[in-house]
């Protein structure tokens, strides 16, 4: 899968990418990741935590196949009821 688009920085993000550079000089591994932590792109997700990556990339497919599973379903339906009303 092509990687995306960058997310733009903020000076947020960077800090925090400051911070972790800190944290990695201390012995701390880059999949060490909490809820405040930001990336600058999806490039560099990958690049710390492949193992992340992945299952960030994992959960997009899945809620987009979930989605398309809701809306054939829905097709189905309509379809069923337009035929049922051509009927009589």
């Amino acid at each position: 899968m092509a990687d995306a688009e960058p997310v733009p920085n903020t000076s947020q993000s960077q800090e925090t990418a400051a911070q972790g550079a800190e944290s990695k000089k201390e012995g701390q591994t880059p999949a060490e990741f909490n809820p405040s932590t930001t990336v600058g792109s999806m490039g560099d997700l990958k690049a710390e935590s492949p193992e992340l990556y992945k299952a960030i990339q994992e959960g997009i497919a899945l809620r987009i196949i979930g989605d398309q599973r809701k809306h054939n379903a829905r097709m189905k339906e309509i379809n069923r009821e337009a035929q049922r009303q051509s009927r009589g």
